[in-house]
This record gives structure tokens, sequence and C-alpha cells, in this order.
């Protein structure tokens, strides 16, 4: 479990480096307000504003494509690494809005080989068990994505919504929390937005804006 955690923190210092060279430390601050407030955006409303979501989500596997071929070919330039990432950020951002059904069912398979990878990662497996457990969850997140469409929409957009939030409160060290207490908070805000998004989504009559609606309509 510490050995993931170690390589999540390894991610969020080199996209908080690369955030922090931008244009210096207030662009940086900037950036990571954003990344807070978006992180947020696509925790509570990530289904209501679905187009949003797929334009932010694909820019989110575009720059971290990006951050991966620098590393690839060891470029050492954050200038041209962030070119790279703008550039395929806005790229895949495009291709979300045009082929949402496929992207949706992209995004199932990587976030189900994902959770693969995880637990096999935290049982300490094999590396064929771990590939076997990548490729189940793999076909599971494919097949929940064509069957529930809506409820993988949820899922993923709160958890691209957490890891916003989670690099954007990491990215501003001037705070000087402890880890610890970053993933708490980040987890508990997660939770309740998930939480949140299912209850306005599928009970729309007990959500809070609901409730005014009517309260408005008996008046």
């Amino acid at each position: 479990m510490t050995e993931i955690f170690q390589s999540i923190y390894l991610i969020l210092d080199n996209i908080t480096g690369i955030i922090h060279s931008l244009f210096g430390k207030y662009t940086g601050l900037s950036t990571s307000l954003i990344l807070i407030l978006s992180g947020i955006l696509l925790l509570f409303w990530g289904y209501k504003l679905k187009k949003i979501t797929l334009v932010i989500i694909g820019f989110i596997f575009g720059t971290s494509l990006g951050v991966a071929i620098s590393d690839l070919l060891n470029i050492t330039n954050n200038n041209i690494t962030i070119i790279i990432m703008v550039v395929l950020g806005i790229t895949i951002a495009i291709l979300n809005l045009l082929f949402y059904f496929f992207t949706i069912i992209i995004l199932g398979i990587l976030t189900g080989g994902t959770i693969g990878l995880f637990i096999g990662t935290i049982i300490d497996s094999s590396t064929f068990i771990t590939i076997i457990l990548i490729l189940i969850f793999a076909v599971l997140g494919c097949l929940l994505s064509i069957t529930v469409n809506k409820i993988m929409f949820i899922f993923l957009s709160s958890l691209f919504g957490y890891i916003l939030l989670r690099t954007g409160i990491y990215s501003i060290h001037i705070l000087n929390i402890s880890r610890i207490i970053e993933d708490f908070f980040s987890i508990i805000i997660f939770l309740i937005g998930l939480i949140y998004q299912f209850i306005d989504n599928f009970y729309p009559e007990s959500s809070y804006e609901s409730q005014i609606e009517k309260n408005k309509s008996t008046h």
C-alpha cells in the first residue's frame, strides 16, 4: 500500500513542478485553484454539465499523456512539455465531445483496468494474476459503461473530480498541510460529491433545488 501512495505522490510532484514552472509562483497558485474548482465542479455537477465534464476529462487524459511522452523522450525543457500537454489535452477534449459513447466505454475500460492493477498491487500478487485482474476489471468496466451508462458517467466524473481536487490541494505548498490530512479531506469530499450526484440525478425530488422549486410553487 505504501508503494502505491509513493507512486501517486511522485506523479503529483511532477505535475506540481510543471504547474509552478508555467510563469512563476502566482500563476502556479492560480492553476492550483483552477484545478480545485474544476474538481469540485466535476464532483458535484459532473453529470448535469456533461459536455464540460467531457472536455475536462479529455484535457486531463491529454495532459497526462503529454507528461508520459515527455518522460519517455527524456524532455527536460518544461516549455516543450507544456506545449505537448496543451496540444494533446485540447485534441482529446475535442474527440471526447465528438465521440461521447465511445469515450465512456474507453474510460470505463481504463478505470476498470486501473482498479484491477490497484487491487493486484495491494494483495502483492504475481504479474500473471495482476494481468488477469486488470483484464477482468477492464471488461467489467466496459460492460458497465454500455449497460449502466448514467451510473458510470456519474462515477467517472466524481473520480476525475477527485483527481483534480487532490492535485490542486497538493500543489498549494504554502498551506504546509500533511499528506495524510490532504488525503482525508479529498476522499471525504469525493464521497460527498459522489453521493450528492446519485441523489440529485436519480432522486431529484429530494434534492435541495427541488425543494426550493416546490416551495416557490406553493406560494
